[in-house]
């Protein structure tokens, strides 16, 4: 699109009934829209004037991104998923934040998840309310380093500068492996894609309703993963305790790896105009260490919930959980907020069918 400031990028893969949704609710955005499918067969649709689609298949998930992120045009970029909603003046402020503070890399505003039950949608928070109090604003490299990961903040569906982004994913994506690491059912990709961002330049979170989530779950063999946990541990607090701690773990078996002194390599080729290579290993193994705390420090504070949980009474949990949700939205503009969740509310109505496949 002619103008356009910023692109959203769209991953999918074998979901084509739920991508129709997503290109129905952006095709009237005012911004470009790329899709990078990695999918078998490819998608035989009219694509809107907005939007392009590159059809990649058995291309990883980075490797992808990192294919449609190089030929992007437009100075802003944000990745979304494909059954997710982010809202449009949100992106717009998200742009303007940018483009008014240069020395910032990456913002984003707070999340909302959703659920269908009986043909109602039903909005609630999504995420833990400091998470999107939190800004990285040191001048000094090696702080925002510490800070954006301990406590640990996901970038991965910020608003980027593009070549930053870009620059991100080249990292873990600049090859053509189909293979995605997981750390703990973490992946690898989303961790990595703060590294750049931070290295450059600052960050902050937005007082606006940023993206809504299906918390619906389309993989079905992910989902019964899920309910299987429920089910057997009904995340207990001992549960809880081991997961994190396996998961620092393998974080931990994971900077002895060849894998990671291949991405460490990468990042140094990546910074190598602006920085020595003796610094730049310094910032990444200081991200992955500070990470591993922040695993141990959230691990401790959700177990500690847990307990807590056990032993207050259920009508101060809703009072408190009520007061949270209001918290929540405190500073985000009441009619731009009610105006996103409806559009939201709308599309996921007109194509409640897509759910009927993925039913058990």
């Amino acid at each position: 699109m002619p103008g356009a400031i910023c692109t959203i990028i769209i991953p999918t893969h074998e979901r084509h009934d739920i991508l129709l949704r997503a290109i129905d609710y952006y095709q009237h955005f005012d911004c470009n829209v790329s899709i990078a499918d990695s999918s078998a067969r490819k998608m035989n649709y009219e694509f809107p004037d907005n939007f392009t689609y590159e059809h990649l298949p058995c291309v990883g998930f980075a490797t992808k991104i990192f294919k449609v992120a190089k030929d992007v045009t437009t100075p802003y970029v944000c990745l979304v998923n494909d059954d997710d909603y982010l809202i449009e003046s949100s992106l717009k402020a998200g742009a303007c934040f940018l483009n008014d503070n240069p020395d910032y890399a990456s913002t984003q505003g707070r999340y909302y998840k959703f659920e269908l039950i009986e043909n109602q949608v039903i909005f609630s928070p999504r995420y833990d309310l400091d998470s999107f109090h939190h800004v990285v604003e040191s001048e000094d490299r090696v702080s925002r380093f510490v800070r954006a990961f301990n406590p640990y903040n996901p970038l991965y569906s910020a608003i980027h500068r593009t070549d930053l982004f870009t620059k991100s994913f080249q990292i873990s994506g600049g090859g053509s492996s189909c293979k995605e690491t997981f750390l703990k059912g973490i992946p690898l990709t989303e961790i990595l894609v703060p590294f750049i961002p931070m290295f450059y330049g600052k960050y902050k979170a937005i007082p606006v309703l940023w993206m809504v989530r299906d918390s619906f779950i389309f993989d079905k063999i992910r989902r019964q993963k899920v309910r299987a946990n429920k089910s057997d541990i009904d995340y207990s607090a001992s549960y809880n305790f081991r997961r994190y701690t396996h998961a620092a773990k393998a974080v931990e078996n994971f900077l002895n790896s060849e894998e990671f002194r291949q991405l460490k390599k990468s990042f140094r080729d990546t910074t190598s105009g602006v920085v020595i290579n003796k610094e730049s290993d310094m910032l990444f193994n200081l991200a992955f260490k500070s990470y591993i705390k922040w695993l141990i420090s959230d691990r401790n504070k959700v177990v500690t919930k847990i307990i807590i949980k056990l032993f207050t009474p259920n009508w101060v949990l809703k009072h408190f959980k009520a007061r949270k949700k209001k918290q929540y939205a405190s500073g985000i503009e009441e009619t731009l907020f009610e105006s996103g969740l409806n559009k939201v509310r709308l599309s996921v109505l007109a194509f409640r069918k897509c759910y009927d496949g993925y039913r058990e």
